[in-house]
């Protein structure tokens, strides 16, 4: 499961002045599990497999939730892919997203878990994630879309890049400022705000509003 990784240059004063795209022009550069925010790990964690760390692979009570959702609405309106399914699809992808694909997706994450520890998926995935423009991983999409170390963002700014993966295009900042403060702010509540729903109301109101200021910054 080794991945290539983007090059950083630094000067003689150690500050970063570069980082080299790979063959492919994209930017991915690697973070280590440790020096990943306990924040962001959260974040993603709610946005994409609140369940990880109880499953070995794949979540059987999230596809049975996926398919009823998919046939009471009639389309495909939920996924069930845990973070391991969706590393082994950035691993090995496929050419299609067939039912085949899927099932070869599921057999590879439940060979991914038997070999790597929890720890070293999430570090794999928050490192492989792609997020459009030429991005993939979260310390390159900091310095993608708010110019700044991975360590340095918000709560509020890790919130907006957690979302962007699911619709690049349609969520990323830089162009759909709004659609991404609406999407976040969701996932915002869902993670920090607990309360009545007067309450949620009122600070998801005000939250929207810092998130869409973020989002535009």
């Amino acid at each position: 499961m080794q991945r290539d990784w983007s090059t950083r240059i630094y000067d003689r004063g150690g500050n970063l002045i570069q980082i080299l795209a790979l063959e492919d022009g994209i930017r991915r550069e690697f973070t280590a599990y440790e020096a990943i925010p306990p924040d962001a790990v959260r974040i993603f964690l709610a946005a994409e497999d609140k369940d990880f760390f109880s499953h070995r692979g794949i979540d059987i009570a999230a596809i049975a939730r996926a398919a009823y959702q998919n046939i009471s609405s009639g389309k495909r309106v939920s996924g069930a892919s845990t973070i391991t399914m969706q590393l082994a699809r950035l691993i090995v992808p496929a050419k299609e997203r067939t039912f085949f694909a899927k099932l070869r997706e599921a057999r590879n994450a439940l060979r991914i878990e038997r070999r790597l520890s929890k720890q070293a998926i999430l570090e794999l995935y928050l490192n492989s994630i792609p997020f459009g423009f030429q991005t993939e991983g979260l310390t390159s999409a900091a310095r993608n879309f708010f110019a700044l170390p991975l360590s340095e963002l918000t709560t509020e700014q890790l919130c907006c890049l957690a979302v962007i993966p699911r619709r690049p295009t349609g969520y990323n900042p830089l162009e759909h400022p709004e659609a991404c403060a609406e999407k976040a702010t969701a996932l915002y509540r869902s993670v920090f705000i607990q309360g009545n729903e007067t309450q949620n109301g009122r600070q998801g109101t005000q939250l929207e509003g810092r998130l869409l200021q973020t989002a535009r910054t």
